[in-house]
């Protein structure tokens, strides 16, 4: 899958894609990525309380990411 801003993907600013639209269309932007990674392990056993969608900035830019705990 590949990495694609929400603005040349989906033609909006922000959009948070559904596992089955990242797929579909073939890739996404972080919180896509996270999202179907949280939904696989979900699927796979992993607990859900064990884990967290995580708002982080890196080089001052705003990034989703998947954390377990």
């Amino acid at each position: 899958f590949n990495y694609y801003r929400d603005l040349a993907h989906w033609g909006i600013r922000d959009y948070w894609a559904t596992p089955l639209e990242f797929i579909t269309s073939g890739g996404g932007d972080c919180e896509d990525f996270a999202l179907v990674k949280y939904f696989s392990l979900i699927d796979l056993g992993v607990p859900e309380e064990k884990l967290f969608l995580t708002h982080v900035k890196i080089k001052g830019e705003g990034h989703m990411v998947l954390t377990y705990y």
